[in-house]
């Protein structure tokens, strides 16, 4: 059992340094071979590496490389599927918030939702109202509903505030899928 732990494993070299990958990410910028990388990483000071490595680098580096470009051009953020889906999950924040809020339109409360979570250790409904997607949810809603624009968050709402309108509002959202206004993830969809 110790010969097996003392055992060195063969062929498994150590990790890259990040100063390392950037020579050789600079090597594949002035469109070197796999040959000439390894030739130009004989004049530095890092571990002997295989053409194997090399290739699996590149590969690694072209694909890296594609997502960078796509997403400096622009292309995946004016992809409708991916519209689509953000646009589904606001319009099911939407449907939760309808489901959490109609529980306090009659109540005429001068406490913020986040003051009333807290006091009555309502966890969920505190996660809720602070989580991303219901930040993304509230900036559509302000496009609609301009009173609105004073919160930052749903946590900020004030209880006496929940109305027939914002339900309403909010339910229209939730059946549309479609929203107006921009968010922080839409605004790079321009």
């Amino acid at each position: 059992m110790d010969e097996k732990i003392l055992k060195k494993k063969v062929g498994k070299k150590a990790e890259p340094t990040s100063e390392e990958l950037e020579f050789i990410y600079e090597c594949f910028t002035r469109k070197l071979s796999t040959s000439e990388v390894l030739e130009e990483m004989k004049s530095e000071d890092f571990e002997f590496r295989t053409t194997g490595f090399i290739k699996r680098t590149r590969r690694q580096y072209d694909a890296a490389k594609k997502v960078i470009e796509k997403k400096l051009e622009g292309s995946y953020d004016k992809d409708p599927e991916r519209l689509k889906r953000h646009w589904g999950r606001l319009s099911e924040r939407a449907q939760e918030l309808i489901n959490n809020l109609k529980l306090f339109s009659p109540y005429l409360e001068s406490c913020t939702l986040t003051e009333f979570a807290v006091d009555n250790k309502d966890f969920d409904l505190d996660s809720l109202l602070t989580d991303f997607r219901s930040d993304c949810l509230l900036a559509h809603i302000k496009a609609e509903m301009p009173e609105l624009n004073d919160l930052s968050e749903w946590g900020d709402l004030i209880i006496d505030r929940i109305n027939n309108k914002l339900l309403r509002v909010l339910g229209h959202w939730a059946e549309q899928k479609q929203f107006l206004g921009k968010c922080e993830v839409c605004k790079n969809w321009e």
